[in-house]
């Protein structure tokens, strides 16, 4: 036990811009991202909204932060990402169906941020910070669904595909992905 921490702290640090995931079974999913900057506002969690230029740092370990830059490119300042509520950036993932921003919140008490992936009803969230980096990217092990006040954690296809059969109209054959029903979702609510 004590050279498991060291070990995933060490294999964290070698993977570059990447985002790691410790799933529940132990195991690790990595999701190569180049982070990219990105115009658009935060909200702090004393209500204050900053516009800016944004980039997002995963390798400021533990604190992972978000980079503020002035209009010359110079970045001013890092924002901790616990001290933020809401995160609102220029660019979308036009895979999944989102038009033109890509809105990032904290759900409870959650330290890290959700990724809104779908606008209406029936709220879809992963923890991936993404914006349009890799387009067609979700994190299928750590969907949030929201619908009509209830929380659900998804960890697998199978459990997203029948809570959507059960909360909407939108078929969720067996050839449909994760990201086909997301796109069914934010044009069909």
């Amino acid at each position: 036990m004590k050279f498991t921490f060291p070990f995933l702290l060490m294999l964290y640090c070698l993977t570059g811009y990447s985002q790691i995931h410790i799933l529940s079974n132990g195991s690790l999913t990595k999701y190569s991202i180049v982070y990219q900057k990105h115009k658009g506002y935060i909200v702090l969690n004393s209500g204050e909204k900053i516009f800016g230029v944004f980039q997002y740092s995963n390798m400021e370990f533990p604190t992972y932060n978000l980079k503020y830059f002035d209009d010359k490119g110079k970045m001013i300042k890092r924002f901790k990402t616990s001290l933020i509520s809401k995160a609102v950036f220029n660019g979308a993932d036009s895979i999944i169906g989102l038009k033109d921003s890509t809105r990032f919140v904290r759900i409870k008490a959650n330290a890290h941020f959700s990724r809104q992936l779908t606008k209406g009803p029936i709220m879809v969230y992963d923890d991936l910070f993404n914006i349009d980096e890799s387009p067609g990217l979700v994190n299928k092990n750590t969907l949030i669904i929201i619908f009509q006040g209830r929380i659900e954690k998804i960890s697998s296809t199978v459990e997203f595909k029948k809570l959507i059969q059960q909360i909407s109209s939108i078929d969720v054959g067996s050839e449909n992905t994760i990201q086909s029903i997301i796109r069914k979702l934010n044009f069909d609510q």
